[in-house]
């Protein structure tokens, strides 16, 4: 009998082994083909990160039949939120996207895969990383460029606007239109006394001085009921670029901005022009916004 139970341990053993042996050379091919095609520096597919990333290492959870947290990574569509759930992928800006942000957690609910399940390997990481930044392509074919347009870009912001923070606004509308004279660093540092006698826009915090942005605020001037123009508190760099439009100056060469590029900035000032999206608690309060007919959706209780 002691014979018997000793076979059945070690045979126990010996499987329990092969399966983790055969587990872990499963995933060293996965790696392989994965560094293979990041070396080539070709385009990346959805059908490739979800054949090596997503599909033994997420769906359980995150699938049609059982959708933790109202995300679904068992198709392209559904990723990306489609049905009512929650979209994990900002296209070209892995670090606003939740399916990479949660792989980069070591800790705490938001980490993913949980902390009682496998981690991904650091290519598997690298390969989510770098499907978003080529703009997550659903299919791939030769002619793919990975450049995205600003529709592209800036749709996946409409979509979810509670979502622009500063690193965006800055880097699409205050870069590219405002920062050569209102900044310290421009390539024409206070051009004209843009600074001096306009507004410093050198970093976040000096977009705040002189009311140069108020959160939730768009309006310079209101009507009262005796018919006439009262001013009213609001945001000064709303005002010169979009309503008056004297910003920027088209008498030096400037172009006036384009529709998007303003209402990506009206729709970060209506939701608390935030700093960083990333530091902002899961439980903010979002509530419906109805604004005549220029935007329908979800902003930031900024009271």
């Amino acid at each position: 009998m002691m014979k018997l139970i000793g076979i059945l341990f070690f045979t126990l053993v010996f499987v329990a082994c092969s399966a983790e042996h055969s587990k872990n050379d499963k995933k060293q091919n996965v790696d392989e083909r994965i560094q293979q095609k990041l070396s080539s520096g070709g385009d990346i597919s959805f059908d490739f990160v979800f054949q090596t990333v997503l599909q033994d290492n997420c769906l359980e959870c995150h699938s049609s039949s059982r959708s933790d947290s109202n995300v679904n990574l068992s198709t392209y569509d559904f990723t990306l939120g489609a049905s009512d759930f929650k979209s994990t992928v900002f296209k070209f800006e892995p670090d606003k996207s939740s399916l990479y942000q949660t792989t980069q957690l070591t800790s705490g609910k938001r980490a993913m895969p949980p902390s009682d399940r496998s981690p991904l390997s650091q290519a598997q990481k690298d390969l989510i990383f770098k499907w978003i930044e080529q703009g997550a392509k659903g299919v791939t074919t030769p002619g793919d460029k990975s450049g995205p347009s600003k529709g592209e870009l800036f749709k996946t912001y409409f979509e979810n606007p509670e979502t622009i923070d500063y690193q965006v606004v800055n880097k699409q509308v205050f870069v590219k239109n405002c920062l050569d004279c209102h900044s310290n660093d421009g390539l024409k540092p206070d051009f004209e006394g843009a600074i001096q006698y306009g507004q410093d826009m050198s970093d976040y915090k000096a977009l705040f001085t002189d009311n140069g942005i108020v959160p939730n605020k768009l309006v310079d001037y209101v009507v009262n009921q005796d018919g006439r123009l009262r001013k009213k508190t609001g945001s000064r760099i709303y005002k010169s670029i979009a309503i008056s439009q004297t910003m920027p100056p088209t008498e030096y060469g400037y172009k006036l901005l384009d529709g998007d590029s303003m209402k990506l900035l009206r729709l970060w000032i209506k939701n608390c022009a935030i700093e960083d999206y990333n530091s902002i608690k899961d439980n903010d309060t979002l509530l419906e916004e109805d604004d005549s007919d220029r935007f329908n959706g979800k902003v930031r209780d900024c009271s």
